[in-house]
């Protein structure tokens, strides 16, 4: 359980260091399940500045959280 709320704690901290676009994109596509037309609509901007924002949005988290949070087995 501490591990977890250790996790969650990076995580929101690295959400909290985004660019207010890219972390809104990311919040609609991860936590409400949006698909990139509806985010793209919420935004008022194209899929493609979406899809733009959920990479740039997904590189950086992952250079923030390299080596915290364990990569899950698929």
């Amino acid at each position: 359980i501490i591990i977890k709320k250790e996790h969650s704690q990076w995580l929101q901290r690295a959400l909290d260091s985004l660019p207010e676009k890219q972390r809104t994109a990311i919040v609609l596509s991860k936590y409400d399940d949006l698909s990139q037309k509806e985010i793209a609509e919420i935004m008022k901007t194209s899929e493609g500045a979406v899809e733009a924002l959920l990479h740039r949005a997904k590189k950086k988290l992952r250079e923030k959280l390299s080596g915290r949070i364990p990569k899950k087995n698929k």
